[in-house]
């Protein structure tokens, strides 16, 4: 019986990673779990990529943006090979990143990325050039206000979507997203704040969320994606 447990648990996890490959442009988390070393911003589709290490131990790495005023710390997440890694979807209508990193509090220039400016003061700030043209990159979840969440997802068009989660109780059959355009779907929901773990259901195969980034194992061993709803 633990045999057949076990082989279950292979089995959808096989078939969950092959529906990531499936969707459109959804091959970003394993792309990323992938990345052994640091090195400079690498534009993935519609994503930036960044990434860092260092030689002593490090417990905090984030990045802020001009383009948001640089009033948003970006957080970097460890993949599956430790390494510090940060997805940024590509803003619209620009053509450049600058930024700088920020770690353990003390902010510097991306020492990866040799590409830099200075301004007025001799301050160095990072850049990453982007191409001309780009799609808007899909972010799911997006955290709206009074507790909204709006989830998204590329699939095939005329798909059958649903979304189940520790809101409801993880029933794949109560909230179907809506095809959007044709493959993309989303949905919003008002959640409680706190931390919540969710996955998809495209056509009867289990998928997690390609566009977050946080990824956790739940009790039978399946992965889940997750993500934290703070208070507003």
């Amino acid at each position: 019986m633990k045999k057949l447990k076990t082989f279950l648990v292979i089995f959808l996890l096989f078939f969950g990673a092959l529906s990531i490959f499936a969707a459109n442009g959804t091959s970003l988390y394993l792309y990323i779990q992938e990345i052994g070393s640091a090195g400079p911003p690498q534009v993935y589709n519609d994503s930036v990529i960044f990434t860092y290490q260092a030689s002593t131990p490090v417990y905090y790495v984030g990045a802020r943006f001009e383009h948001e005023n640089y009033s948003i710390l970006h957080k970097f997440s460890r993949n599956a090979k430790k390494l510090f890694v940060l997805v940024i979807p590509i803003p619209e209508n620009t053509t450049r990143l600058k930024y700088r990193i920020v770690v353990d509090g003390l902010w510097t220039d991306d020492p990866f990325n040799k590409m830099t400016e200075e301004d007025e003061l001799g301050i160095k700030y990072s850049l990453v050039i982007l191409p001309e043209k780009h799609t808007i990159y899909i972010t799911s979840p997006e955290i709206l206000q009074r507790g909204m969440v709006k989830f998204a997802l590329k699939a095939e068009p005329k798909s059958q979507v649903f979304i189940a989660g520790d809101f409801n109780n993880w029933n794949p059959f109560i909230n179907a997203l809506e095809e959007e355009t044709p493959g993309l779907y989303t949905i919003t929901l008002k959640l409680y704040p706190g931390k919540h773990y969710y996955y998809f259901l495209v056509d009867g195969i289990r998928t997690i969320d390609p566009y977050n980034t946080q990824v956790f194992t739940d009790m039978d061993g399946l992965t889940v994606s997750g993500f934290t709803l703070p208070w507003d």
